[in-house]
């Protein structure tokens, strides 16, 4: 209880201490706003999480910790300050593992970890080489990628494939990996994933990923926001660097997106942000169904929606010496419209 009147003290006191001027306010419909205007305290939204039953999600905020939203009781908490780990492994495990620090991933079906080992990779700087452990066999197998200053890791519904993150330790750019994870770690020698996109440091690297981990969806084009890129393995490959932007189909070129999303059980058609609001968008004809016009480019920076997509958790950023921060979640009503 401790924890949540922090919590609860410090979004008064963001709020109070806002610019009042420059203030958004997320349209009506919100059932969670969230306002952040002090900046040593950014808010680092492009590692949300929301959890696989899509009753709460996480996300960082710098100097605080990790917090989390319960959705159903309307609760935000701080779950792990500044220095704990979001889940912990075993002295034995550490070792078996080879591993050093906190793990920061797990696969849904709570198989497989990714994980910083004891090993290091250097070029201009150092970094700890990642692995990809499996808690039931005990196989670990190291990522092969390049060195890193941090990252992270989202998961397709299925635990067969993952996203990485790669912020790195120089340059102004971060990577967004690809990797397909098989049922058995034996006996691959290490995993070399895919980069299929990057993303300016200080920006959201938006990318989605297929809840069977087939396809990836990623925003923009490498230079705007504007249009989003599918991309599979199955698709030619080509001697360019960024794997997604090169290879992938591309939708909407002309329209500035903040977000995106598979449906499960209808390839046919995404959900997609645009000026319009929140639409679903048929791939196949290029038709956009309005579902909310109060969620749009407008306003909305950046948006992930919930595995169920019961609800969309969207971003905002607003002027201001500090620069502000907002988060809102809205529910999404797909009923109506199917």
């Amino acid at each position: 209880m401790k924890y949540i009147w922090i919590v609860l003290t410090v979004i008064l006191l963001a709020v109070s201490v806002g610019h009042a001027q420059d203030e958004q306010v997320a349209p009506e419909g919100a059932i969670f706003t969230f306002t952040n205007a002090t900046y040593p305290n950014q808010i680092v939204f492009s590692e949300a999480e929301w959890q696989a039953d899509s009753r709460s999600f996480r996300f960082y905020m710098q100097e605080r910790g990790l917090f989390q939203y319960l959705v159903a009781s309307n609760e935000l908490r701080i779950t792990d300050p500044i220095g704990g780990c979001v889940f912990s492994l075993s002295d034995i495990q550490m070792e078996a593992y080879s591993a050093i620090g906190c793990p920061t991933s797990i696969s849904p079906n709570k198989k497989f970890i990714v994980y910083p080992t004891t090993s290091q990779t250097c070029g201009e700087g150092c970094s700890q080489v990642l692995a990809v452990g499996d808690l039931e066999s005990g196989q670990f197998v190291p990522i092969r990628k390049g060195e890193d200053a941090g990252y992270f890791v989202r998961w397709s519904e299925d635990s067969s494939a993952f996203l990485l993150f790669d912020y790195p330790a120089t340059g102004s750019t971060g990577g967004i990996w690809y990797e397909s994870v098989p049922e058995s770690l034996f006996p691959l020698g290490a995993f070399l994933p895919v980069l299929v996109a990057n993303f300016g440091l200080g920006d959201i690297g938006y990318v989605d990923l297929s809840p069977d981990g087939r396809q990836v969806l990623i925003r923009g084009n490498g230079t705007t926001k504007n249009g989003f890129t599918l991309w599979n393995e199955q698709l030619p490959a080509s001697d360019q660097q960024f794997r997604g932007w090169a290879d992938g189909q591309h939708y909407l070129e002309n329209e500035l997106i903040a977000g995106a999303s598979f449906i499960p059980n209808d390839p046919q058609h995404l959900l997609v942000i645009v000026s319009e609001g929140l639409v679903r968008f048929d791939l196949e004809t290029g038709e956009m169904e309005v579902i909310n016009p109060a969620i749009n480019t407008q306003w909305v920076d950046w948006a992930y929606f919930s595995p169920d997509l019961d609800y969309v958790l969207v971003y905002d950023r607003f002027p201001g010496a500090e620069g502000g921060q907002q988060i809102s979640l809205f529910p999404i009503d797909l009923i109506a419209n199917n």
